[in-house]
């Protein structure tokens, strides 16, 4: 049985500060087919919807009319005892901090980040991500959520795509973040998962998990990598680019892919169709790049930015072509001595596909890179 999706606040694809717990935003998810999470207060004998204060001035009609898809949060005790007293076939609950608070008709309500079972409501689960796998919410009684028609788009996708991001997180939220809504929205029948795998420490991670509450955010990790000493003593090898910054590139590339391969395996009813390299600086009129039915043993890249090997922006191919796409780094460090060999990340990515017997294919794909990447105010 599929968990009851409730709206938080009637929202359905993220916050919307000014609409929240309003009549008609309310009523547009209820059409929708969502239940709703309302926050009700009695004020001076009347009855208002908002969170921080009464905002919306509503006749008690309008929750009885509305009472078997509302999940009603009384905001003061006495708005509880008025709802139990004259009106108990509303369907409400009082919830503060406390890790578990009953709702009138029995159902369990959890603290964000609290176990779940059948029987248990989770609550804002984009606020405690690592509390909870796709298996556990599936086997809770419902999920309350900012969220909720992604959380059904994912539960009824018919083809997945893993999204692989690695390095730093800017323009994120400019470029990355409307790019997937508009392709999600554009394609109902499909599911994005991204991995991101950040350079940097604790303080790193923990800003990009702040920004990363979205549901298709399947996992972020972040380390701090250091290229050896001797890639940078040595400038003729290093070409045009620099050894860090290549290295790091491949470095989290593998990082980030290891993370898909680690959720697959622990949840091998998981499947992608596809799995794309990308960054969240790049800028493409909102398109992602989709490739359909891709061929095994290819990698398909755009066509440009080679300078002289492969584009190293943008990929997309099967689970087992990018599997070997993104191990180049695991060999670096052993053929940086060859001859002829540079850090110089096109041509290193060149080398490795050929070695691994991995094809390539380069598609018309138009985009660029925000001007503005290197401006870490830049969201």
């Amino acid at each position: 049985m599929q968990p009851i999706l409730i709206a938080h606040r009637a929202n359905l694809r993220g916050p919307c500060k000014d609409r929240e717990n309003s009549p008609s935003y309310i009523d547009e998810a209820i059409a929708q087919g969502y239940d709703v999470e309302v926050d009700v207060r009695l004020v001076d004998g009347a009855w208002w919807l908002g969170h921080d204060g009464p905002e919306h001035m509503v006749d008690i009609h309008f929750l009885l009319q509305r009472k078997d898809r509302l999940w009603v949060h009384a905001k003061t005790p006495a708005t509880m005892a008025a709802l139990r007293k004259y009106h108990p076939s509303i369907h409400a609950f009082e919830h503060d901090r406390e890790p578990y608070t009953a709702t009138t008709n029995g159902t369990c309500w959890a603290y964000p980040g609290m176990a779940v079972d059948p029987l248990t409501v989770c609550v804002m689960p984009e606020r405690a991500r690592s509390a909870y796998s796709d298996r556990c919410l599936m086997r809770s009684k419902g999920i309350c959520t900012d969220y909720p028609a992604l959380h059904r788009q994912r539960a009824q996708a018919t083809r997945r795509i893993a999204v692989l991001m690695s390095g730093r997180l800017t323009c994120l939220r400019t470029d990355f973040v409307p790019t997937i809504e508009n392709f999600l929205q554009s394609n109902p029948a499909t599911w994005v998962d991204v991995y991101i795998s950040l350079n940097g420490g604790r303080d790193a991670l923990d800003e990009a998990r702040c920004r990363t509450t979205e549901p298709y955010f399947r996992s972020v990790s972040s380390s701090v990598y250091t290229a050896p000493a001797y890639l940078h003593s040595h400038p003729a090898r290093a070409g045009e680019t620099n050894a860090q910054n290549t290295m790091s590139m491949f470095f989290n590339n593998r990082e980030a892919y290891r993370l898909l391969s680690c959720y697959t395996k622990a949840y091998q009813q998981t499947k992608y169709d596809l799995v794309i390299k990308y960054r969240p600086d790049i800028q493409s009129d909102l398109h992602l790049f989709d490739i359909q039915d891709p061929e095994e043993g290819c990698v398909y890249v755009p066509e440009g930015s080679d300078y002289g090997g492969v584009n190293d922006q943008v990929a997309a191919g099967t689970v087992e072509a990018m599997a070997k796409y993104c191990s180049a780094f695991d060999d670096i460090e052993q053929r940086v001595d060859e001859e002829g060999y540079r850090i110089h990340p096109e041509t290193i990515l060149a080398k490795h596909l050929e070695r691994e017997g991995v094809s390539v294919h380069r598609v018309r794909f138009d985009y660029s890179l925000n001007p503005k990447r290197s401006d870490p105010a830049t969201e």
